[in-house]
């Protein structure tokens, strides 16, 4: 089987990134400021290009 490309993180995954708490993503998230999220089986995963949109959104936002 071939390694197929990355382009899912969890949650958990996000705030490490972000450095950021998880409280603080679901916060925001039902404010519509975080990137969406999907569900596979019983765990939230953020999709790479949600992600990377969101952080082109906070680049555009801070200038």
């Amino acid at each position: 089987m071939k390694d197929q490309p990355f382009n899912v993180i969890t949650v958990a995954e996000f705030c490490d990134k972000y450095r950021i708490d998880r409280a603080t993503y679901y916060r925001n998230a039902k404010l519509g400021r975080m990137p969406a999220t999907i569900k596979v089986g019983g765990s939230k995963r953020i999709l790479v290009s949600d992600e990377e949109a969101w952080l082109a959104q906070q680049r555009k936002e801070a200038c």
